[in-house]
């Protein structure tokens, strides 16, 4: 299908992304054939948006910016040029009250906690955990757990058989902290959030990393609300895994519109982080 309708004014996100040079290096964009295909067109209920994507381990971690139709916008690295063990990114309602701030986290073992503005500028940066439990296994997801209408960041380490949980204001302020005993996640543990129960406040999720075992539910002051069946629900954009081309994909299923496009160069292998943004 024809691609305009709805599509983001590049000019404005490259205005608002000025603001930052003085602060990050610019990225020129990257000389490859963006888009790869594309299934109808992004419906104007998505617009506008920003793409932002960072790759994983294996070449310069490099925070990209997309248009919603795949436009390359502006790149940096937030954590140096010289950073290549990968991150996630994802995106946060912090400013605005939309989807405005980026949470950018290293798979690096000292990696901090990165939080950028649309327009490059940094946040705040912040570790979780002391040098000894950042050798656990740390996880790291955003959302609005405490209901006051911003997103929080929630990190989870295990050292042994228990799993402590933080959450965090987007500068990096501890809000809450709990722990419990996770013998039944012997195959590992993940973290996820998200509102269970829709009264737009969302809960924190431990489940078992492998098999069937059941999801243990918490809200965001750490009290325990269900143990249940739960499964993560496809996310609007997807990165691609590691083995396979560096793409981004766009997806909105109750449109049925997609679209596809390179991140980064096609030689990359590495796995690709992707997050929507809101302008």
């Amino acid at each position: 299908g024809k691609l305009g309708v709805g599509r983001l004014n590049v000019g404005r996100a490259v205005s608002l992304i000025r603001a930052g040079q003085s602060q990050v290096r610019p990225v020129p964009a990257p000389p490859l054939p963006n888009i790869l295909t594309t299934r109808d067109m992004i419906p104007r209920a998505l617009s506008p948006l920003i793409v932002a994507s960072v790759p994983g381990a294996g070449r310069p971690t490099e925070l990209r910016l997309f248009s919603q139709d795949g436009v390359f916008v502006r790149g940096f690295f937030p954590f140096g040029e010289g950073f290549r063990a990968g991150a996630r990114v994802m995106a946060a309602s912090g400013i605005s009250g939309k989807k405005d701030v980026m949470v950018v986290v290293g798979q690096g073992v000292d990696s901090p906690i990165l939080v950028y503005t649309l327009d490059a500028q940094r946040l705040s940066s912040f570790s979780a955990y002391d040098n000894t439990k950042k050798r656990a296994v740390i996880s790291v997801e955003v959302g609005n757990v405490t209901g006051d209408n911003k997103d929080e960041v929630i990190v989870s380490a295990r050292s042994g058989s228990v799993i402590e949980v933080k959450v965090f204001t987007i500068q990096g302020v501890l809000l809450k902290k709990f722990s419990m005993v996770g013998t039944q996640f012997r195959g590992g543990v993940l973290l996820s959030v998200a509102d269970v129960d829709a009264d737009s406040v969302s809960e924190i999720i431990l489940r078992p990393a492998t098999g069937a075992g059941k999801a243990k539910i918490f809200s965001g002051a750490g009290v325990l609300r269900k143990s249940s069946t739960w499964s993560a629900p496809r996310p609007l954009v997807e990165g691609s895994v590691p083995g396979t081309l560096p793409v981004v994909t766009l997806v909105q299923r109750q449109f049925s519109s997609s679209l596809q496009f390179f991140a980064y160069e096609p030689s990359f292998r590495g796995g690709v982080s992707a997050t929507i943004l809101a302008d």
